[in-house]
């Protein structure tokens, strides 16, 4: 979805890579470490993607997060929690099985 809406970011290690080449810009260096500056570009653009597929699940529920509290307000929110929030299942969980629960007070 992002690749087709033309969306874009810049990592805080872009800028200040940006910010290399404009002093070696006007050092006189360009020339020479275009070719890295390029391939470094490169190595962060497939890293930013790799860290958006790996992301994908907390961005998904953090964006639903958003638009639930924005239409649903904070009642909303809380009602998805109960459904949703992977924290709370796990605790009811863990709540509904007495042995279980049992073991983690005992320590």
């Amino acid at each position: 979805y992002l690749e087709t809406t033309g969306f874009e970011y810049t990592t805080a290690t872009e800028k200040e890579l940006e910010e290399v080449m404009a002093a070696a810009e006007k050092e006189g260096y360009q020339q020479e470490i275009s070719g890295d500056y390029k391939e470094m570009l490169r190595s962060i653009s497939s890293s930013k993607e790799q860290a958006l597929t790996s992301k994908k699940a907390e961005i998904k529920s953090l964006l639903s997060e958003e638009i639930i509290k924005r239409y649903f307000y904070k009642e909303g929110l809380y009602d998805y929690y109960v459904k949703k929030n992977p924290e709370i299942i796990k605790a009811k969980e863990v709540l509904n099985d007495n042995a279980r629960y049992k073991n983690i007070l005992k320590g």
